[in-house]
């Protein structure tokens, strides 16, 4: 193709996408911004949402209904110690930027609803609140029962610095690192009162 035709053809092409690109609003932008008031409401993840979660290095998690089985709870496993995998935070579920932001300086309390799993149940697990530059939790540990039950702790996150990131509820699913799992049924965090 000559010169003379290409670099109109070019800048049509190019102008043509600029175009495009307004038109469409900057819709592949969009953040997704919940809506609830973390304050208030806090951070809740159960029923379908649990598939939200995310395995790290030495960690899986399944729907039950995924694998045919009734209830809606996650099923999580941890196939080496925490000490042997990759820095991560096990089987977490992330909070967006606005979470932190709200969450930020103010005492929490993050609930885990879970039990010991049917199959190669998990004798022990522990649970950690990840504040990514402003201060992580201890690891709690925990000893689940055949039933689903509420496990919790309280922590206070440092102020962010910079602009809000995101935060995690992370869980080592078996201690032992034996492939015991764990079934999740909800991760809340909310404000408490001191």
């Amino acid at each position: 193709m000559p010169d003379k035709l290409f670099y109109p053809f070019a800048v049509l092409i190019i102008g043509a996408m600029i175009v495009a690109a307004f038109m469409a609003g900057g819709a592949g932008l969009a953040v997704d911004v919940p809506s609830v008031d973390p304050e208030t409401d806090g951070f809740t993840l159960e029923g379908d949402a649990l598939r939200v979660l995310v395995a790290s290095p030495g960690t899986t998690v399944d729907y039950a209904q995924d694998q045919q089985l009734t209830g809606e709870y996650s099923i999580a496993a941890a196939h080496m110690l925490r000490r042997d995998a990759p820095p991560s935070a096990g089987v977490f579920a992330e909070l967006g930027p606005v979470y932190e932001a709200a969450f930020a300086t103010k005492n929490l309390e993050i609930t885990v609803r879970a039990r010991a799993g049917r199959d190669r149940p998990a004798e022990s697990f522990t649970v950690q609140y990840y504040s990514v530059g402003a201060g992580d939790s201890e690891a709690q540990t925990f000893m689940p029962t055949k039933e689903f039950q509420d496990f919790s702790f309280n922590f206070r996150p440092n102020a962010q610095r910079g602009d809000p990131g995101t935060d995690f509820v992370g869980l080592w699913p078996d201690v032992s690192g034996k492939s015991g799992t764990l079934e999740i049924e909800r991760i809340h965090v909310e404000i408490v009162s001191e």
